[in-house]
Formats: structure tokens, C-alpha cells, sequence
């Protein structure tokens, strides 16, 4: 084991004290993702899971060298091992760098990965997960972009759609969080609207990078319904003007929501 240590410099820190005790789940996106888990106690022992086939194993608890504020310690499986390096990056999350060593066949595997703490992962609310500017990924949605804001506490969402004069203001509506989803309504004219948006894909912060909206809109005239399910990927800047008109038309089922939204 001494000479796996070798494998690491270790960067002496100022930064003393930082309290690692708690289960941190694995939260990048990557195939790579062992271990999934860690449990840390206060006096720096840490357990792993990793995956095995038919589920999660847990491995030795072990306590961990510390120095500075790094963790570091190793698991051996014969001829292969796993080391591990504790790096703080606030009291939410904590960066793993994981070393899988094959002796017999002189390799070594290097991943990072970002581990949230379980039970402090909804450190970033809902809401704020929500907040932001979103464009649709299909040119042929009903909505092509909506914004998310937070006022006096509360979320509210404004919609826009594409037309053939570049992009259509839809109006703003007051958003209730229910079970980690957004639902919403409005109406403007003859159009009457219902939504649900739930979050489809978390980015390496905890925030939405995808979200999805199931849309249901009603003409009160005609008593005619139909429905959408939109994907929206968050944009950090304002989504420029569409000027020139749809290439094409698409119907989705016995009635074109683009054409019942635009007949209020």
C-alpha cells in the first residue's frame, strides 16, 4: 500500500477543519462512475460502494490519511486497487479522484468526479434549479423559448413562440412548486393553457440543464384540446430573433397545437 501512496503529491493546504462526515453520492454523468457512494465519519473513515453485477457493494471502512484538507487512502483487490483523493470544494461537495491500478498489467485508470452530499443535495432548491432562460430543442415546438424568474418568492414563467415576424410574446403566469414540478396556467383570448415542467437533467452544479414541459391547451370557442411534451435546454444568454418563417409544418396528431394556439 505504501507504494500505491507514491502514486500521489499531495498539495499541503491552509485550509484546516473541513468537516467531510456524512454520504456522499456520486453525481457526474459518466459510464466511469465507481464508487457511486461514500460514507465519511468525523474521524475521517471512509467506506465506498461501488458497483458489482446485481447491485452495490460495500468495501472496508478504512480511515484515511489526512493532509491539509485532503483525504487519501487505498483498497486492494489482488492485483488491482483503488485509490482514492478527498478534495473539499464546499460544505455541499466534495471532489473524488479515483485511481483504479492494475499491478499485473502495469495500468492505471484515472477519474474525477463530484459527489454531493445526500443530505444536503437540496441545498439548491427547486426553484433556483428552474430559474433561467430556456430554448426549445425542436423548431416545430409550440413554445420556442421560456423564462424563468423568481419575484417575492415565487416563480413565474413567460412564453414565447415562433411566427413568420420572428418570435411572439405569449404572456407571463404564476408557477406553484408541487412534488419538484412546476405547474402553471393561463390564458389569453380564446386560448386557454395548462403546464407541467419537471426537470429532465441535472448539470455538474445541481441546476437543470434540460427540463420538459407537458402542454395542454384549450380554444374556449371551439372546445378543441391538444397536447405537447417540450424540451427545453437552459441558455445563458437571450435568445436571439428568429426572422424569417418555418421552412415547414409539422402536424402532431388530428390537431397542429402550433395552429390551435395561433387560432385564439
Amino acid at each position: 500500500m505504501k507504494k500505491i501512496m507514491l502514486l500521489f503529491i499531495v498539495t499541503l493546504s491552509m485550509a484546516f477543519g473541513f468537516n467531510f462526515n456524512g454520504t456522499w453520492i456520486n453525481k457526474s454523468a459518466t459510464k466511469y462512475n465507481d464508487p457511486v457512494k461514500l460514507k465519511i465519519t468525523n474521524s475521517n473513515v471512509v467506506r465506498p460502494y461501488i458497483k458489482r453485477s446485481g447491485g452495490i457493494a460495500k468495501l472496508k471502512a478504512k480511515r484515511a490519511t489526512k493532509v491539509g484538507n485532503e483525504l487519501y487512502e487505498a483498497w486492494g483487490f489482488g492485483n488491482k486497487n483503488l485509490v482514492l483523493l478527498i478534495k473539499p470544494i464546499n460544505k455541499y461537495k466534495i471532489r473524488v479522484i479515483a485511481k483504479k491500478i492494475d499491478v499485473a498489467n502495469k495500468k492505471i485508470i484515472t477519474k474525477s468526479f463530484i459527489f454531493a452530499n445526500a443530505a444536503r443535495q437540496n441545498y439548491i432548491t427547486y426553484k433556483k434549479r428552474y430559474i433561467g432562460t430556456w430554448r426549445s430543442t425542436s423548431s416545430f415546438s409550440a413554445l420556442s423559448k421560456i423564462s424563468i424568474s423568481q419575484e417575492n418568492g415565487a416563480l413565474y414563467i413567460k412564453a414565447w413562440k415562433r411566427d413568420r415576424y420572428g418570435i411572439r410574446y405569449m404572456g407571463k403566469s404564476k408557477a406553484n412548486v408541487i412534488n419538484g414540478k412546476l405547474k402553471t396556467t393561463w390564458q389569453r383570448g380564446n386560448l386557454y393553457v395548462s403546464a407541467t415542467i419537471s426537470g429532465y437533467k441535472l448539470d455538474r452544479y445541481g441546476k437543470y440543464k434540460t427540463i420538459k414541459m407537458n402542454l395542454r391547451a384549450t380554444n374556449l370557442v371551439t372546445d378543441i384540446t391538444n397536447s405537447q411534451t417540450i424540451y427545453f435546454n437552459r441558455i445563458s444568454s437571450p435568445t436571439p430573433n428568429i426572422n424569417k418563417p418555418q421552412i415547414k409544418h409539422i402536424k402532431v396528431g388530428p390537431l397542429d397545437i402550433n395552429l390551435l394556439i395561433k387560432s385564439y
